[in-house]
């Protein structure tokens, strides 16, 4: 792995991928029930190069069926309120005019009538989102089961799509599968423009950002940019591109002196003819006193986290120690602003919590006694 002190790349997939105007997920298959994030981490996905993530999970139960190009197998349960499925990674060329979404959905009662499902795209990475259309299912005895549906006339500068169960009601389900994003307009493709962007904040609150690239073509240099709100982006530094490779390149860097609160990221690749074109936006929270308070620190066997509103729906948290490690992990779906960490078993010295409440992250360094 090729490793900068400041970093970073891009790529343009071969021409092959290039030229796509379409693409087609089936959600591969899996034995038992996985996370989504374990099954793209395996690379089971069907297109290994987009980046699948979200709270609900993949199984093979009640597999697709009853309509044309229905694949069986796997398939994404969305059970509790706002669990998620999220793709993005796409980046349509000018020539795209527009996009239509076609995917499988399975209801799990007779009288849900869709309106508690969502499909949604969006135009900024999967920062701010709109509803793709209404989704209408049929009603009545008889009608649990699995239906296509196309949404068309979405924007073509579309760059990530999200489905969500929306509604409150349990006992209620919705499955995705057979999911196709196709590109309209004469010389439309959808580029694969990273493998993967990560971005994480560490125990000594800097953040650490990793990617990684399939291949590069006429890749003259790179710009990683900084921002703390979505109107202003700075250059934090340029760095020498590999030209053209079709080799897998691994990149990380360190941004030492992030702001206090919400920190965005973004990638920009110029190619030698000095067209360029940017990624989409990940983000990282260093909140403030008054969004997270977490005490005693040094804390010996227990860790109390105080939020400042009860959260909306369930927080997931970890904590990694002092080397960046992760130690500890699971999830917190009492109507509270107070929970309790067991600390007991992490290492002496800084660890970092890290709380996730639905696309909002936050976190918070202690120490541990």
């Amino acid at each position: 792995m090729r490793v900068f002190v400041l970093a970073l790349s891009f790529f343009t997939l071969s021409q092959t991928i290039v030229a796509q105007s379409s693409y087609t997920e089936t959600m591969g298959n899996v034995s038992g029930i996985v996370t989504i994030a374990a099954h793209e981490a395996a690379n089971n996905f069907d297109v290994d190069l987009l980046t699948y993530s979200g709270s609900g999970d993949v199984r093979n139960s009640a597999a697709s069926n009853g309509y044309p190009g229905a694949s069986g197998s796997a398939n994404v349960l969305l059970n509790a309120q706002f669990e998620d499925l999220v793709i993005t990674g796409l980046t349509p060329n000018e020539q795209c005019v527009s996009t239509t979404l076609t995917f499988g959905v399975r209801k799990s009662r007779n009288n849900e009538n869709g309106a508690g499902f969502a499909a949604e795209y969006s135009t900024d990475g999967g920062n701010s989102w709109t509803s793709a259309g209404a989704i209408t299912l049929p009603t009545g005895a008889g009608t649990i089961g699995w239906y296509q549906r196309t949404l068309s006339g979405l924007p073509g500068n579309a760059n990530a799509y999200r489905f969500r169960k929306t509604s409150f009601n349990p006992g209620s389900s919705f499955r995705v599968d057979d999911i196709i994003i196709q590109g309209n307009g004469a010389g439309c493709s959808l580029p694969i423009e990273l493998a993967t962007f990560e971005v994480k904040a560490s125990p000594d609150r800097s953040v650490d950002i990793h990617w990684a690239t399939a291949s590069e073509r006429n890749n003259d240099f790179f710009t990683v940019e900084h921002a703390t709100d979505l109107a202003e982006f700075s250059p934090l530094a340029r760095i020498e591109g590999a030209g053209t490779t079709t080799e897998w390149q691994d990149y990380e860097f360190r941004h030492d002196n992030p702001a206090p609160g919400r920190n965005y990221y973004r990638l920009k690749q110029t190619d030698f003819d000095g067209a360029f074109t940017y990624s989409s936006v990940r983000s990282v929270n260093f909140p403030k006193e008054d969004q997270v308070q977490v005490f005693p620190s040094p804390a010996v066997d227990k860790l109390q986290v105080r939020l400042k509103t009860v959260p909306a729906e369930p927080v997931r948290w970890e904590v990694y120690d002092a080397a960046g490690r992760l130690a500890q992990l699971g999830e917190w779906t009492s109507e509270t602003t107070d929970f309790e960490l067991d600390v007991r078993d992490l290492p002496p010295g800084n660890a970092l919590l890290r709380l996730t409440i639905g696309r909002e992250v936050l976190v918070k360094q202690f120490s541990r006694q």
